[in-house]
């Protein structure tokens, strides 16, 4: 029997479950094995600009391809330098994390051979670091990656290949690594952890691994009780509600890993941590699944990617299981793993999956038998992170109410997100890269969300929200006070037997051009006839019609089996129908626009769902 191997690993690695993951290692090791080189000269680029310019897709990364970049949707080829250096970045994040397998497959074999491929990947590192020139244009400045945050990612990935190898790791490679590449490279981000922010627990992730593999105490004390250290981080930067501070769902997720991986670093090096902070960290895994909807996707406010849910970040619970040993946590890494609805990946720095497994899952899947907490399906308010869903048998209204911060923030306050019968009628689709065109022409607008612009501008601010009136499964009242300078907000979502009303009041001293938006993700049964609206087109709008003047209209939708009636009310004001941009490198959507002007504007929508029915 070979002591290095971890018999419950490999166990678990034999199954089924782990063969595609297992398969999946071993080629990503075999490739960089056998292809891997880099050069300090080059340097690393944004990763947000590995996106096409046309329609924002994701590019298609390929290892072998560094000079030309394809998008999959349109199939437009790039070959410009910011996106042979954001390609750069890429490979590199998936060198240091094809040590991370090369480290798993070595706990779950035995074999030496794949510790002896972690000594390669980081070996070259250590030996180059001093000649990675330090550069960046976005957070920070990176050496081996082009900002501060994503070099602490290459770090805490580098940390746990050699935690997870060190049993087969030569002691005097581990001190040339902590010599020549950790500590160098974590006294250069920490200058840079300057306040609550999801970078600044990412650096401390990455400050408490180096601390455990060089025996640092002084590194280990600034990330777990500095100023801007982990217990201050989570007092700090969370709300009462248990989210993270920036009210968007992929960064509080984003942030959870950085403090999950604090966490599991803490407790190899044997640190005390604050009960207070663990107990915050605990919960923030628990707010998500009761603000999910029932396929377990995820509402999307704010900076984000599109089309993530709960299965996106599976990987971060059985983490969280593994690290809190609840059955509450056993029981909500259960019920995600089994949900069927397909659900996005995230395209930087994202885990290792295959076939729906995760290495977080096969490193640290846990035996706890699971418990039900009772946290997915009710309707449920989040007053200080201004979010709430509201529930009935047949319909989920997502609201976000208000923000609390500009950071990463959407000029969406009031936004609704709709599901009926289990499938979206109306999503957020968050945005593409920040450095596409389409990011800030149409994602980050007030038009590419279901809430109200005046005059053509954006939601010039960024203040909370409140609530007036909640009753959970039935009705929800909001009020935004100063949503303009002058201007006040109200917005009612009352669920009824079939459907829901809404209604969006807008009051000022000042007369305003309103424009209410509303995006379907279904098809009209039958597009009604009128006239072209150029004066409505602009980035992300297409095709805008300007229906015949009249009190009340009424639509018909089908979204798959499920069929949707619309009756509008705008007090006399004009209807118009266009196509709007959907997901990123997805289809499109459907966009009801209401325009009318005046200082005191009142807009109404009624839906009705039925399942199985047919348009009438």
């Amino acid at each position: 029997m070979n002591p290095c191997r971890d018999a419950g690993l490999a166990r678990r690695a034999e199954s089924v479950e782990f063969r595609p993951l297992m398969e999946r290692m071993r080629a990503d090791v075999a490739w960089f094995g056998r292809n891997f080189r880099d050069d300090p000269a080059a340097l690393s680029g944004w990763g947000h600009h590995y996106f096409c310019d046309e329609d924002g897709a994701l590019l298609q990364y390929d290892r072998t391809s560094p000079g030309a970049h394809r998008c999959p949707r349109c199939g437009k080829v790039f070959t410009g330098r910011a996106y042979c250096e954001a390609w750069r970045y890429l490979y590199r994040y998936e060198a240091v994390q094809s040590a991370c397998e090369a480290a798993a497959l070595y706990r779950v074999t035995g074999d030496a051979c794949f510790a002896a491929h972690v000594e390669k990947i980081l070996g070259y590192y250590a030996d180059h670091y001093n000649e990675f020139v330090p550069h960046g244009e976005a957070s920070g400045l990176g050496r081996i990656t082009p900002q501060m945050l994503d070099e602490a990612v290459f770090l805490v990935r580098a940390v746990c290949a050699v935690q997870l190898a060190r049993p087969a790791l030569d002691p005097a490679f581990v001190r040339r690594v902590g010599r020549d590449l950790l500590l160098p490279a974590a006294r250069f981000v920490e200058p840079q952890k300057k306040t609550i922010h999801n970078i600044s627990c990412w650096i401390n992730a990455c400050l408490m691994g180096v601390g455990l593999v060089c025996e640092e105490d002084v590194l280990v004390r600034d990330a777990l009780y500095g100023p801007t250290g982990f217990a201050e981080q989570v007092r700090r930067g969370v709300t009462d509600d248990r989210f993270w501070f920036e009210g968007s769902l992929h960064y509080n997720f984003y942030t959870i890993e950085a403090l999950l991986y604090t966490m599991l670093f803490a407790g190899q090096y044997g640190a005390a941590l604050p009960e207070d902070a663990c107990r915050i960290v605990y919960e923030m895994m628990l707010a998500p699944c009761r603000l999910a909807f029932r396929d377990m996707t995820l509402p999307n406010p704010n900076d984000g990617w599109p089309g993530i849910g709960l299965r996106t970040y599976s990987y971060l619970y059985e983490l969280a299981a593994f690290l809190f040993a609840e059955p509450v946590l056993a029981d909500a890494a259960r019920r995600i793993r089994a949900s069927e609805t397909p659900q996005a990946g995230l395209p930087m720095g994202g885990p290792l999956t295959a076939g729906g497994a995760s290495l977080e899952q096969l490193l640290y899947g846990t035996g706890i038998s699971p418990g039900d907490g009772g946290l997915f399906g009710a309707s449920c308010n989040f007053p200080a992170s201004n979010y709430a869903m509201l529930r009935s048998g047949r319909v989920e209204v997502f609201l976000k109410y208000g923000h609390r911060s500009p950071s990463h923030a959407h000029p969406d306050k009031m936004n609704l997100e709709v599901h009926a019968f289990g499938r979206p009628v109306s999503t957020d689709p968050s945005n593409c890269g920040y450095a596409a065109p389409l990011c800030g022409a149409y994602y980050r607008r007030t038009c590419a969300h279901n809430t109200v612009a005046l005059d053509g501008a954006d939601h010039p601010t960024t203040d909370p929200g409140f609530c007036e009136a909640w009753e959970p499964g039935r009705l929800i009242r909001v009020r935004s006070p100063q949503a303009y300078p002058g201007v006040e907000f109200v917005r009612e979502v009352r669920l009824t037997e079939e459907g829901f009303v809404d209604v969006f009041e807008v009051s000022g001293a000042e007369e305003h051009e309103a424009e209410w938006f509303f995006h379907v993700q279904g098809e009209l049964c039958a597009p009604p006839a009128g006239e072209p609206a150029r004066d409505c087109a602009r980035p992300g709008i297409f095709d805008p019609v300007r229906l015949p003047s009249g009190g009340v209209v009424t639509l018909c939708w089908q979204m798959g089996p499920v069929t949707g009636h619309q009756t509008l009310q705008s007090d006399g004001g004009e209807v118009v129908i266009a196509r709007s941009a959907g997901a990123p490198g997805e289809g499109g959507r459907r966009l009801v626009m209401l325009r009318t002007r005046g200082r005191n504007v009142r807009f109404r929508q009624e839906w009705r769902f039925t399942r199985g029915g047919a348009c009438y």
